[in-house]
């Protein structure tokens, strides 16, 4: 009797996982395709990993980086990227050993440039664990220039800065490497021929604001109007509800 009834406990032991792993199979094969696409999502969860990154810098140092810096002795240029890498929260980050004497594309640092992919890199492509220095662009880029959070002449602190000011926004297509110097400047910006296109994808546009909001929005928001919280003064004097909240497509958090 005892034998019979331990058999049987292995018989629905068996057949309980058996309809779990069923389950498992029946929700990869059939749900997950049916998932509306990666983006926007990826960019929010690594806009939202960013503002991480730049709220603990900030308490760290008092003010938002520069948006590139340069060492006195070497003159070598640095991004804000990898100073912002270094503080954002990952349990699985080794230890990040940059050398700022010398340059973001010198054999010491690109070594290093595999760590950053998770945050700034391209969210659309797998990267192979040995990338090379052309698969390692980022599609993050601060918004900088005078009147801007990082404005190049002035520190500007999180806790001082008015909550709709855009902070970082996605871009539609970039050659820039993540550990390297370049942004949007907002005088490049004024002059470029189709400003929307730089910023807007299919689906959109994604940005992250100064209080740590990330919103999506349509791609039918004209660059102009969102072009007006790149600036303190501009996201100052405009709000975000009235001009952008009617483009919302997702807002986070």
């Amino acid at each position: 009797m005892r034998s019979l009834i331990q058999t049987w406990r292995r018989v629905s032991l068996w057949v309980a996982v058996t309809i779990c792993a069923a389950s498992v199979i029946v929700f990869l094969v059939f749900w997950i395709p049916g998932l509306p696409s990666r983006e926007p999502y990826g960019a929010l969860a690594d806009l939202v990993n960013i503002w991480q990154g730049l709220l603990h810098y900030d308490g760290a140092r008092g003010h938002l980086p520069s948006p590139t810096t340069k060492d006195i002795e070497t003159g070598n240029c640095h991004s804000w990227r990898v100073e912002v890498y270094q503080l954002t929260p990952h349990p699985l980050q080794p230890r990040f050993d940059y050398d700022y004497r010398k340059a973001w594309n010198d054999p010491a640092n690109l070594r290093l440039q595999q760590r950053g992919l998770w945050l700034f890199g391209y969210r659309h492509r797998s990267v192979r664990d040995s990338a090379t220095e052309g698969e390692c662009v980022t599609y993050y880029k601060a918004i900088t220039g005078a009147g801007t959070a990082f404005d190049p002449a002035k520190h500007h602190s999180l806790r001082r800065l008015p909550n709709d000011l855009v902070l970082v926004v996605r871009v539609e297509e970039s050659q820039t490497h993540w550990m390297q110097p370049g942004d949007l400047d907002i005088d490049e910006l004024s002059e470029c021929k189709d400003p929307k296109r730089v910023l807007c994808r299919e689906n959109g546009y994604a940005v992250l604001f100064a209080d740590g909001s990330v919103w999506t929005l349509s791609e039918e928001l004209e660059f102009s109007d969102l072009s007006k919280f790149f600036t303190i003064a501009g996201a100052d004097r405009y709000d975000r509800e009235e001009v952008l909240a009617p483009y919302a497509t997702f807002v986070f958090p």
